[in-house]
C-alpha cells in the first residue's frame, strides 16, 4: 500500500496541550474536593457531580481518544487517497476539535475552583465555530467514507 504523504500527521502542539491538559489534572489533583460539577444543563447550571478522578482526567482522557481517532480514520477509509484533497480543512477541524474539547476541560477545572462560568456560552460559542467552520468548508471535503455528510446517497455518488 502507497503511504500518502499528505495524510493528517501527529501535530506536536496538539500533543503537548493535551499532556499539559494531564499534566494541570496531575498537579491541581490534591486541591480539589472529592466531588466535582461534571455537567451543565441548557441554562448552564450544573446538573452532575462525580468524583474528581473521573472530573479531572476523563475529557483529558477524551480528547486524546479524539485526535488518535481522528489520525486513524483516514488510513483506514477505503477511500484514503481523497484526504489528500481536503487535508488543510481536515486539520483545521482536528485542531478546533481538540481545542474545543480542552476548553471544556478548563470549563470543568475552573468551576471545580468554585468560579461561576457561563458553561452554556462557552458551549454554543465552542460549538457555533465548529459548525460555522465545517459548515463553509463541507464543499471542499470530497468522497470519504469518515469525515464529512454520510447518508446513503453521499456515501453512493461522489456527485452528491
Amino acid at each position: 500500500m502507497k503511504t500518502n504523504n499528505k495524510m493528517p500527521k501527529l501535530n506536536p502542539y496538539l500533543i503537548g496541550l493535551i499532556i499539559l491538559s494531564f499534566a494541570v489534572g496531575i498537579l491541581v489533583y490534591d486541591h480539589l474536593p472529592e466531588k466535582i460539577p461534571i455537567h451543565w444543563n441548557l441554562e448552564g447550571e450544573v446538573d452532575a457531580y462525580g468524583n474528581k478522578f473521573f472530573g479531572i482526567f476523563s475529557l483529558p482522557f477524551l480528547t486524546l481518544a479524539v485526535y488518535l481517532l481522528m489520525i486513524v480514520l483516514p488510513r483506514i477509509d477505503p477511500k484514503s487517497e481523497s484526504y489528500a484533497q481536503f487535508t488543510g480543512v481536515y486539520n483545521v477541524f482536528t485542531t478546533l476539535l481538540v481545542l474545543f474539547l480542552l476548553s471544556l476541560y478548563g470549563l470543568v477545572l475552573l468551576a471545580a475552583f468554585g468560579y461561576q462560568i457561563n458553561a452554556g456560552l462557552v458551549v454554543r460559542l465552542g460549538l457555533g465555530i465548529l459548525f460555522i467552520v465545517l459548515g463553509t468548508q463541507l464543499p471542499k471535503i470530497k468522497h470519504n467514507y469518515f469525515f464529512g455528510i454520510k447518508t446513503p446517497w453521499t456515501l453512493a455518488s461522489e456527485d452528491v
